[in-house]
């Protein structure tokens, strides 16, 4: 599947350590969710062993965890040591309450920055297409720019 981005993606500085990855992700979802539609691309970070997750867990932001179904966003909410994950749409899943301590029971796996909508129709603006190609389980492969 090919998708073009017709502009520069500038990420904040935060993501730019060694421990953290970034990659872009296609979005399945139900149509009840309010946040992202099917085809919408996520752009996301993935935390490794050494990252410290906890810095990246605020409230209202939306974190990727790894579920036996594969990888669902969920937008935390987060009151005093309280963690709550809740689901993006009513797929069946209930939200996820945990404290602070119990974290680490959780496959916390990353957090998303950008959620990019819609792409159909796009149109060459000034030469400035980015193809992105083969969308898979590690994420996306850019070319050569």
């Amino acid at each position: 599947m090919k998708k073009y981005i017709p502009f520069d993606l500038f990420v904040p500085e935060i993501y730019m350590t060694d421990d953290l990855s970034i990659s872009l992700l296609p979005v399945t979802t139900g149509k009840d969710n309010p946040y992202s539609s099917n085809g919408d691309i996520l752009l996301a970070v993935f935390f490794s062993q050494a990252t410290d997750i906890i810095q990246y867990l605020t409230d209202g932001s939306f974190i990727l965890l790894e579920t036996p179904s594969g990888k669902v966003s969920m937008k935390l909410k987060v009151e005093n040591d309280i963690y709550t994950f809740s689901p993006l749409s009513n797929n069946g899943q209930k939200p996820i309450v945990k404290l602070k301590e119990n974290l680490g029971t959780l496959d916390i796996v990353g957090k998303v920055i950008f959620s990019f909508h819609d792409f159909a129709g796009l149109t060459d603006i000034n030469n400035r297409f980015r193809e992105i190609l083969s969308f898979s389980e590690e994420g996306v492969e850019f070319p050569d720019i």
